[in-house]
């Protein structure tokens, strides 16, 4: 931060007029974030405590649910599939264990989420 700081100065401030592009107004919007959100920013805690640092986990989530929701095929009409969908996103907003209860109970195989349970076929001899 000292060395923005540092290169502000060096600059001067941006005029009230710059450009969005205007190194000066670059410099000066960085430097607020950072003394905005500096509380915030405590990465070598958030390691040690295991936590994220980054929202790609949420971000391929979202795609993801995208992908199989919103294609175009996808209707959000056909009942409990739509439901369903609604139901993981909301446990897995959740902080409880809704969300590892549905994967441990959900129907069909466990390692192929996609294939639906069916009965096994006994042949009558």
């Amino acid at each position: 931060m000292q060395d923005l700081q540092r290169e502000q100065s060096q600059r001067g401030e941006p005029p009230k007029d710059c450009e969005d592009k205007d190194p000066r107004k670059v410099l000066a919007e960085t430097i607020t974030y950072l003394r905005n959100n500096l509380s915030r920013m405590d990465y070598p805690r958030y390691r040690r405590e295991g936590l994220p640092l980054t929202s790609d986990h949420m971000e391929s989530l979202v795609k993801e649910i995208g992908y199989r929701v919103k294609g175009t095929e996808k209707f959000w009409n056909d009942g409990p599939s739509a439901e369903s969908i609604l139901q993981i996103r909301a446990a897995a907003l959740c902080d409880d264990d809704r969300l590892e209860q549905h994967l441990r109970n959900r129907p069909g195989n466990p390692f192929h989420p996609n294939v639906k349970a069916t009965p096994a076929i006994t042949t009558a001899a």
